[in-house]
């Protein structure tokens, strides 16, 4: 097991190795050697980056980002979790390579934990939650972010290695764990909800992995800041169908 602040406790659980390897990892990667990062995952880490700082993180808090991918959402202090090694070892801080349906902590170990856009690639997704429950402290705060609306299911999230999109219903799940809702956010509509779909239907899927067309990477390159910010803002439009859900959770 492993203490809240990352030292191992006796033996950790052995874990089969397992990579993947994601259109939004490789798209990402791609436009951060570019120099630039994609409209979606901007407005989306961003809107994340947004709510992190409402839950007021305060000095000397146990916080850890499960399924923190390469880090983007780290702050100093916190420790970072992920199921692939690879991303953890460029990452300065503290960093743990673990399953979110067995984390490997002591039980009330963190006073927050965010489970952002992770859940979907677990398939035992209400052990995950639970498994979340149990390393918070008592009022500790979750902040849980889920895709949206099942009727958008698409190649792209069969590429993902998505298990679902959510509905409603999630936080009927969420509150079936044991955690009180302090905040429900629907979002993504708007100009974001629309080139979201232009951008799917003009991927190309013929290598089994989503990479933008050659074209559409070099207008981002050349556009960006700017489409970021016009899409960031663009979301919260009145039309469109939202794309994801985002809640913050108490343990009772």
């Amino acid at each position: 097991m492993i203490d809240a602040c990352g030292t191992l406790i006796g033996g950790t659980k052995k874990m089969n190795k397992k990579t993947y390897s994601s259109w939004s990892e490789l798209e990402y990667a791609k436009l951060k050697e570019m120099g630039i990062v994609g409209p979606v995952e901007f407005a989306l880490k961003r809107k994340t980056m947004q709510i992190i700082k409402s839950i007021s993180m305060n000095e000397g808090e146990r916080i850890i980002d499960v399924g923190c991918g390469s880090g983007d959402l780290l702050k100093e202090g916190w420790i970072g979790l992920d199921v692939d090694r690879e991303p953890l070892a460029k990452i300065q801080n503290t960093c743990v390579q673990g399953d979110i349906c067995h984390l490997p902590f002591v039980e009330g170990a963190f006073d927050k934990v965010v489970a952002s856009y992770c859940l979907e690639h677990v398939e035992e997704d209400m052990l995950a939650i639970q498994e979340i429950y149990r390393i918070l402290r008592k009022d500790g705060i979750a902040l849980i972010e889920v895709p949206y609306n099942p009727r958008l299911w698409s190649a792209k999230d069969e590429l993902c290695r998505h298990f679902r999109r959510y509905d409603d219903a999630f936080i009927d799940t969420v509150k079936g764990c044991g955690f009180k809702i302090l905040k429900k956010r629907l979002y993504g509509r708007g100009l974001l909800y629309y080139y979201w779909n232009i951008r799917n239907k003009l991927s190309s899927t013929d290598s089994g992995l989503y990479l933008p067309p050659s074209w559409l990477l070099k207008l981002i390159r050349l556009s960006s800041p700017i489409i970021n910010r016009i899409l960031y803002y663009g979301m919260y439009l009145p039309f469109g169908t939202k794309l994801f859900l985002s809640c913050v959770a108490q343990k009772a």
